[in-house]
């Protein structure tokens, strides 16, 4: 998200509950940020029953539930009605469907009526797409190219949240503490509509618990893994190997660090610092070595939403169910293994690596 579309999240003060917060009656439904994205993800995850165990794989939860989602809010829930294999369809096979999308949701719209400048309406989804959508039509892209660069917002989107909601889910659930201490800090963000008696978040303050903060950059710290390429614009000399790299050269920096790293392992509290007892996050890291989103002009527009996007699933998730771990399985037949899951070294350099196997988890929905 921009700077603007930051404002729209902030602006939003009809709060997350069904009843808007008096004062903002007047906000359109649709139109209500925070309580359309908290509803997306209860609407999803409530259909599994209360007061009955169920059998879930993680890697499975986040790849369907949490991607649909996220497909949903950002492109309106036509995509996924017409192609309902869509969240399962690999990345290269996104054109067709989203081509078929537009071609849809296109006709008959009217770009002169109000809902052509909401944040959010049901045939284009947010806002970005509908926008970016419009100003490739008016340039006279092919319909095609379109549907790709809608896809490729879809893929980028998609292969750094999920895997990243998967790491998040198995380092809090495996570890009956702080699978404890995320639900209390929660709950602090949680708010009870007096209306009909759900629970929903306030998104703004969930974002900002210090607990959540750091197990996210934790996990970023150590599951991210992708090369920063830069054009050279002018002659550097590296002044170490007496070699000067010549403008308009391609450079990739890679990410990866080295293996003896002595903070190898994941540790939840690394970026907590307590204050007269109040836990505190902190991001004690150099720039230079903590750049999970890039950075300058090329820095990843995505992030906010992102951020936005894993808080909201985790917290659903640990809120709304007793969890209790099964055990490891491997990816190919659903055999159980005793090695924990490591990060998947073939998506080394691509982003988000993802576990190299899954979690089986019992669940039971909150009554």
């Amino acid at each position: 998200m921009n700077p603007t579309e930051v404002r729209r999240w902030e602006a939003d003060r009809s709060g997350v509950t069904k009843t808007p917060i008096p004062g903002t009656e007047g906000v359109p439904s649709r139109q209500r940020v925070s309580y359309n994205y908290e509803h997306i993800y209860a609407e999803l995850l409530d259909g599994y029953p209360a007061d009955e165990w169920s059998t879930v794989s993680i890697q499975k939860l986040c790849r369907y539930e949490a991607t649909r989602a996220l497909i949903n809010t950002l492109f309106g829930p036509r995509l996924i009605e017409l192609s309902p294999d869509f969240t399962s369809t690999a990345h290269n096979a996104y054109v067709g469907p989203i081509e078929r999308w537009l071609e849809d949701v296109s006709a008959g719209f009217d770009w002169k009526a109000a809902e052509a400048d909401v944040d959010w309406e049901s045939s284009f989804g947010g806002r970005a797409v509908r926008e970016m959508y419009r100003w490739m039509k008016e340039t006279k892209w092919r319909g095609e190219v379109i549907a790709a660069t809608l896809g490729a917002l879809a893929f980028a989107l998609n292969s750094n949240s999920i895997p990243t909601t998967m790491w998040m889910l198995m380092e809090i659930i495996r570890d009956p503490s702080l699978l404890q201490a995320v639900r209390e800090e929660v709950a602090t963000a949680t708010t009870t509509d007096p209306e009909t008696g759900n629970s929903s978040f306030d998104h703004q303050k969930l974002v900002a618990l210090p607990l959540l903060q750091s197990i996210w950059t934790e996990t970023l710290r150590l599951r991210i893994n992708f090369n920063i390429v830069r054009d050279v614009k002018q002659p550097i000399l590296l002044d170490n190997c007496n070699t000067t790299v010549e403008r308009g050269t391609l450079i990739q920096v890679p990410m990866m660090g080295a293996a003896d790293h002595p903070a190898s392992e994941f540790w939840a509290e690394r970026h907590i610092r307590y204050v007269e007892g109040e836990r505190k996050y902190v991001m004690a890291g150099h720039p230079a070595a903590y750049f999970p989103f890039g950075g300058g002009a090329n820095i990843c527009p995505g992030r906010q939403l992102a951020k936005h996007e894993i808080f909201a699933t985790v917290a659903t998730v640990v809120s709304r169910f007793d969890l209790e771990v099964l055990g490891w399985i491997n990816p190919a037949d659903g055999s159980p293994t005793d090695r924990a899951a490591e990060s998947d070294l073939r998506y080394c350099g691509a982003g988000a690596m993802p576990p190299d196997r899954g979690l089986k988890i019992r669940w039971m929905r909150r009554g």
